[in-house]
């Protein structure tokens, strides 16, 4: 697009076909959860092993610092850092990363997010979910919290995944967390279902309402009132 500024990719993420991208899917959204530039190549050490290496040696020159792949089970195809001639990267990335595609929450995370159920979870109208995945258009996601209309619920049935909307999903960011990769996500609910969406930013005491119809409302202090649900609460009372 003209006049738009697109960063030159960091990291970049190999997979030996196109089948291995249900699993490095998953790394390319990790990295850009960190607000770290990437690209993904699909590039078969099997069949194409002078392209494997002819790209590891462009890389330094495109300022690709550091190469993730996954590696196969067969000592006979060099592993990527040894094609990129650099150290193995060990990256410790848990469970509930890869299935959230989200960093896993900090202390403040894990306090807010306890303060927010509290004050919200007193409505005989909604009903607060914690951690929900939701599977909305073609992409699934796990905000923090996902509020309901509260219903009768059946015990002896359960489920994994919501397909069903919640009226306003609630979004805590995390220290390694970038925004942009939130707002994304926060775009994508409200373009499939919901009708409004919180992002609570600890470090500077913020709450911002998104609302479906593109309206955007900064809370820096005093009631947070969402507009969907009717639900308020007291700035002071979320950062308690």
């Amino acid at each position: 697009m003209k006049g738009s500024a697109v960063k030159k990719p960091l990291v970049g993420i190999v997979m030996g076909s196109q089948s291995d991208w249900d699993v490095m899917q998953h790394a390319v959204n990790m990295v850009q959860q960190f607000g770290v530039p990437c690209e993904a190549k699909v590039v078969s050490a099997h069949r194409t092993p002078d392209l494997l290496y002819r790209y590891a040696e462009e890389a330094e020159a495109r300022g690709l610092i550091r190469g993730l792949h996954l590696q196969p089970p067969d000592d006979t195809i060099p592993p990527m850092n040894t094609v990129l001639n650099e150290e193995p990267c060990v990256a410790e990335i848990s469970d509930y990363e890869l299935e959230r595609g989200k960093p896993m929450p900090s202390w403040n995370h894990s306090i807010i997010q306890s303060n927010l159920i509290v004050a919200l979870s007193s409505s005989e109208q909604w009903r607060v979910c914690s951690e929900l995945n939701l599977r909305l258009g073609d992409r699934d996601g796990i905000p923090d919290l996902s509020i309901y209309p509260r219903q009768k619920v059946d015990f002896t049935r359960d489920s994994i995944r919501a397909i069903v909307a919640p009226t306003t999903i609630i979004e805590i960011l995390s220290p390694t967390q970038g925004s942009v990769s939130v707002m994304e996500r926060v775009d994508h609910y409200l373009a499939n279902g919901v009708k409004s969406a919180w992002v609570v930013e600890p470090v500077f005491g913020d709450v911002l309402v998104c609302t479906a119809d593109g309206k955007r409302e900064k809370f820096s202090s005093g009631i947070v009132t969402d507009p969907a649900t009717g639900l308020s609460v007291d700035l002071a009372r979320i950062f308690a």
